[in-house]
This record gives C-alpha cells, structure tokens and sequence, in this order.
C-alpha cells in the first residue's frame, strides 16, 4: 500500500457545500475502511483524532489505499521483473503507474518497455 499525498477532505464551513484539505482521517473513517490507527501511522496516512464526522470521500479514499494490485498482475511483468522493479521501489500497479519515465531509465528499464508496463497498469487500474 502507498500513500504518497494521501488527504483527507472536510467541509469548510456549516453550508456543507466546500470542501478543504483536512489535517487527517477520522477514527469512524479509518474504521469503517477496515484500518485501525496503528495501521494508518505504518502506512503514514495522517489520523486527526479530534475529528468526528465521517465522510463517504475520504472513506473511498482509503479504501482504494487497502485495494493494492500486485506488479505480476500487469501484463508483461514476470516474477523476474517484479522483483526489479521492487529493487526499484515500485512495489505495486498503482506505483508503477505514477512513476516517472525518467526514474526507471534511470534504474536500467529500457524506455519502450517502462512505457507498455505502465500503459498495462493503467488499464489494469481502471478494469478494478
């Protein structure tokens, strides 16, 4: 699981109507994603334990954090590969899609194959 920029949303005011960046996730949130605290300080997810309300939004968001796709799920990528790129720090699909073209070059991936992983990632993503 990643969580790089992960942000929980609130409402500005009493309107219900904005939105603006939170300070962290309610307990209520955590839980009704199926985390605890412990596990959102592992995984560096921001927990606000003032905060009470619990919204559907940040609920999704953390959810989509607990649904991580293994790199072998992407076609094209073996276990031979997988374990690669894991030496790279791309651990999951969803890393390997937000990575830079730039920083697997750099890693000794050639340009033709970084781009179809990632396109197959992506894809992958958007059929879960």
């Amino acid at each position: 699981m990643t969580s790089e920029q992960v942000e929980a949303s609130v409402y500005i005011s009493m309107l219900w109507r904005d939105k603006r960046r939170g300070k962290g996730f309610s307990r209520r949130e955590l839980a009704e994603a199926g985390m605890t605290v412990q596990d959102a300080k592992i995984h560096n997810i921001p927990v606000d334990k003032r905060r009470r309300t619990s919204h559907s939004w940040n609920i999704q968001t953390l959810t989509a954090l607990l649904k991580v796709i293994p790199l072998t799920d992407v076609k094209g990528i073996g276990k031979i590969t997988a374990a690669k790129l894991e030496a790279a720090g791309i651990t999951t699909a969803q890393m390997l899609a937000r990575s830079t073209l730039e920083e697997l070059v750099a890693q000794g991936f050639s340009e033709t194959s970084i781009l179809r992983w990632q396109q197959n990632a992506k894809t992958l993503l958007e059929e879960r």
